[in-house]
């Protein structure tokens, strides 16, 4: 520990992190809870400038030329405007002509990564879409919230809702989110009349056999195996579930048997994953809920009067017996978990 609280007053964070194999971020984390703290930042050395002037040169991120070099992200920024340096990703002022064919592309919809490349290969200079979306917004151009909706995309937004037809070629056409979209519609009072009556993102119509294996299934056979029965995306499953209002048993309240199980399971070293099985539930869920009951399963304090897991010459664990375990456990005697 003193080589290493040594060794930070004579080093940089860069040549420290390489000797000690280490991330410069792992060791400023490090750093500060040991309280070792620098009065100011060192003074930039040759080699640390030449990095800078080469990296801005070639365009590489500046984040990646902090972590190189040791320094912050604020302190490069600052250091490089001192040195007069400009980042290749951030030439020189727009031209006119630059600035008309990026309002040109943009009224097309396209994303703001393919006009930036379309204005690279038309001869331009290279910006990132950041930079782009800047100097646009500065023209007064903007998409989605930022941009009022005008009459005739919402007659466009109507029709696509009446006739239940696909909003994703509509978003597109727009140059919408589907956040802006969903906004719009909500403010105009749009509901969708599809034919299909589960709408045409939710696939195949759900079938009366379907529903009824969904209801008799769902929580108390995993999602996915669900999903994969009914040949349907497990998001699908799990929005149909709750569209037919099913609750998944791991989302139970908790009963006063549960609750007085899991304090007994906890007081004699019943392992979580069988109180987890016994209640059917997740084990997250049981230790979330232990916690609040006050019995830490991970707790170091812990009684370890039982097995912590249970050996395969036992019978399962069931509510019963974790019921029982109060009432039929003398002190000081090994678990006899009964079914």
């Amino acid at each position: 520990m003193r080589n290493w609280r040594a060794a930070t007053l004579t080093s940089s964070t860069a040549t420290l992190a390489a000797r000690l194999g280490r991330g410069v971020s792992a060791l400023y984390a490090r750093a500060r809870l040991l309280g070792l703290s620098e009065p100011g930042s060192p003074p930039y050395s040759g080699w640390e400038d030449a990095q800078l002037r080469a990296g801005y040169a070639k365009g590489v991120p500046v984040a990646q030329i902090a972590s190189l070099i040791g320094r912050p992200f604020a302190g490069v920024i600052s250091r490089a405007s001192a040195l007069g340096l400009r980042h290749a990703c951030q030439p020189d002022d727009w031209s006119d002509a630059e600035i008309n064919r990026a309002l040109e592309l943009a009224a097309t919809g396209a994303r703001y990564v393919a006009i930036a490349e379309v204005l690279v290969a038309e001869g331009f200079p290279a910006r990132n879409s950041r930079s782009l979306v800047q100097r646009l917004r500065k023209l007064g151009y903007g998409r989605g919230w930022g941009r009022p909706w005008i009459a005739e995309e919402d007659a466009l937004l109507r029709h696509a809702y009446a006739t239940g037809a696909s909003l994703t070629p509509l978003r597109e056409r727009l140059g919408r989110t589907p956040h802006s979209i969903r906004w719009r519609a909500e403010a105009l009072g749009l509901r969708g009349s599809h034919v299909r009556r589960d709408g045409f993102r939710q696939g195949p119509v759900w079938t009366a056999e379907e529903e009824a294996r969904l209801r008799a299934d769902y929580g108390k056979v995993p999602t996915r195996q669900i999903a994969e029965a009914l040949g349907r995306g497990v998001r699908a499953v799990l929005y149909h579930a709750n569209h037919m209002g099913l609750v998944h048993g791991f989302m139970r309240a908790f009963s006063a048997d549960e609750d007085r199980a899991i304090r007994n399971a906890w007081t004699y070293g019943v392992s979580m994953v069988d109180v987890a099985q016994a209640l059917a539930r997740d084990p997250a869920v049981i230790g979330k809920h232990a916690t609040r009951l006050g019995c830490r399963f991970n707790d170091p304090a812990r009684p370890t009067r039982g097995p912590k897991t249970r050996r395969a010459n036992r019978p399962p664990v069931t509510l019963h017996s974790l019921l029982a375990l109060d009432t039929a456990v003398p002190a000081g005697v090994d678990l006899p978990i009964a079914a």
